[in-house]
């Protein structure tokens, strides 16, 4: 596939709506960022974090282009903040994953959507996968202790279920957005525990609550493509 094809399929198949939602989150972040007067690096890791999110909603390839840079970024953020759990996560798992879910999609493209076909779990896969999830946070929570962490438990839920929800959507199934569901969501409390003990880190709430939004609106999108 060419470059210019590969563009064009990216650009193909966006409704109006969709590209209302994207817009609107993206000043959402700059309006934000402005008002707080969050960095550079902060508003540019919240904006490519939630193209990187709304792209791989629709299914696009392209997305993974923004993953990595979001990734990068936020890794920065982490290690100032002593989050290492996630920073770990993001430099040894989720930048490599990027890559392989890259090649992954390119192979299971819908020519005529110009976007990924999708799946679901079984009840089976979705009953071990829960209880090994359960398992690993609990585990993974006492690790973080014993390193001096911070937020050791919402750390170690962040971490396990982003590695999960990433397998999934490599193999592109439906449940990768409860996985984002529990991700988002514990990142809204993690960085809002940051703001309230003074740190600037606005723009990352901003970008955790729009995360929490798309994981409930792309979990019904999918569900109703599959169906």
């Amino acid at each position: 596939m060419s470059i210019k094809t590969f563009i064009k399929n990216e650009c193909s198949g966006w409704k109006k709506s969709e590209v209302i939602i994207l817009s609107l989150m993206c000043i959402g972040i700059l309006i934000c960022s402005c008002i707080v007067k969050d960095g550079t690096l902060k508003t540019t890791a919240a904006l490519t974090g939630v193209i990187y999110t709304f792209m791989a909603g629709i299914g696009k390839v392209s997305c993974f282009y923004f993953g990595l840079v979001a990734t990068t970024l936020y890794c920065v953020l982490l290690y100032s903040n002593h989050l290492y759990g996630q920073l770990l996560l993001g430099t040894c798992y989720t930048i490599p994953m990027y890559i392989v879910g890259y090649f992954s999609w390119l192979k299971n493209i819908n020519k005529e959507e110009h976007a990924i076909y999708r799946e679901s779990l079984t009840w089976k896969q979705r009953f071990w996968f829960s209880l090994v999830i359960a398992v690993s946070i609990y585990v993974f929570s006492v690790c973080l202790k014993n390193v001096n962490g911070s937020h050791c438990l919402l750390d170690s839920t962040m971490t396990i279920c982003s590695i999960a929800g990433m397998i999934l959507t490599v193999k592109r199934k439906l449940e990768q957005w409860i996985c984002w569901g529990i991700v988002n969501s514990t990142g809204v409390v993690l960085w809002t525990i940051e703001v309230l003990a003074g740190n600037h880190v606005y723009a990352m709430v901003c970008m955790w609550s729009m995360y929490l939004f798309m994981s409930f609106y792309f979990f019904v999108k999918w569900k109703k493509a599959i169906k």
